[in-house]
């Protein structure tokens, strides 16, 4: 598979990542996937919480699905690129081997996948994170406010809109306000996993 993707939406979408704890141990989730499939082209990132998807638009050639590893470049590769400069990614499945080539001389010489089976399939499925249709109202949504900026600043126009109802045991979706080629998503509870009850005016308040 051989695939463009823009640098700025790359370094957009790193932003998730980057509200990691620095000991995190988990490799995958400070990485980037991107998939072809019947025709069309994707780019995503998750920290396990939150979790946002491009769509690049028509894209020939065979399906197929890549997850690349965190610094499979150097950070300047990213930071010199023009908004529109692409990068092209290419992944050889037989091989075992997938580069990255970006403007200003830039390539990988060593393969830059994460090849794992648990974290590729667990990505592969984004499509089933979140619910296909709007849930019944149910349970109050928590947020930390690392974890929104880097959501909201991975989309194209760093605004977004919520769901009418949120279920917070269900993925909450986010949509861009004005691109409509991306998809937030993230869990509306506490790191530990526990639930916490809606907020309600104070007394001080009335």
């Amino acid at each position: 598979m051989q695939i463009e993707v823009s640098c700025e939406t790359i370094g957009r979408l790193s932003r998730i990542n980057a509200t990691l704890p620095a000991n995190e141990p988990r490799e995958w989730l400070r990485s980037f996937f991107v998939e072809r499939r019947n025709g069309h082209g994707y780019v995503g990132a998750t920290n396990s919480i939150f979790a946002a998807v491009q769509y690049l638009g028509p894209s020939e050639g065979e399906n197929g699905f890549v997850l690349i590893r965190h610094g499979a470049l150097p950070l300047r590769a990213w930071a010199e690129c023009e908004p529109e400069t692409k990068c092209t990614i290419n992944e050889i499945s037989a091989l075992n081997y997938c580069g990255i080539i970006a403007p200003g001389s830039y390539s990988s010489s060593s393969d830059v996948a994460i090849r794992d089976v648990e974290p590729v399939n667990t990505l592969k499925n984004w499509r089933e994170w979140a619910p296909r249709s709007a849930p019944p109202a149910g349970r109050a949504m928590f947020l930390d406010v690392d974890g929104l900026g880097a959501l909201i600043g991975s989309s194209p126009s760093g605004r977004v809109i919520f769901p009418k109802q949120i279920d917070a045991e269900l993925p909450v979706i986010v949509r861009d306000v004005t691109n409509p080629d991306w998809l937030g998503m993230f869990l509306a509870r506490a790191s530990n996993g526990l639930f916490i009850d809606g907020a309600t005016r104070p007394d001080w308040s009335l």
